[in-house]
């Protein structure tokens, strides 16, 4: 028993905060990217343009159809967005994480992306 305690530690202690955090997103396809019904769901507060810093891509697009949000990065598809916490959401397609930031008012100032274990930011528009 105690060797699967060490073995344990030992793999907690060499993962990174990221890796845990990108382990810790549902597969596509799992029961944890259901969506809530759009009559449930406002996302006006999310849509909006996001200038992004050090990214590949200059712009994120937040778009909403349907009672559905898409993202749409420069240079890339637009592709659905899945609630996953109250300011957070998977995108299966590119296995990426999107946490916006809340102001007082309940609008949305900044993107956080954590895409392939790594982090980029942006600025509403």
């Amino acid at each position: 028993m105690k060797q699967l305690s060490f073995l344990f530690l030992a793999v907690i202690v060499s993962c990174s905060e990221k890796q845990l955090y990108e382990s810790s997103i549902p597969a596509s396809g799992s029961a944890a990217y259901e969506q809530l019904p759009a009559e449930m769901v406002t996302y006006d507060a999310f849509v909006g343009e996001y200038q992004m810093q050090g990214a590949d891509f200059d712009k994120v697009l937040i778009t909403q159809e349907n009672g559905k949000l898409y993202v749409q990065a420069t240079g890339e598809r637009k592709v659905e967005m899945y609630l996953q916490g109250e300011n957070s959401f998977n995108v299966p397609a590119f296995h990426a994480l999107i946490t916006f930031k809340a102001l007082a008012d309940s609008s949305f100032s900044d993107i956080r992306i954590l895409l392939n274990g790594t982090e980029f930011i942006g600025k509403k528009l």
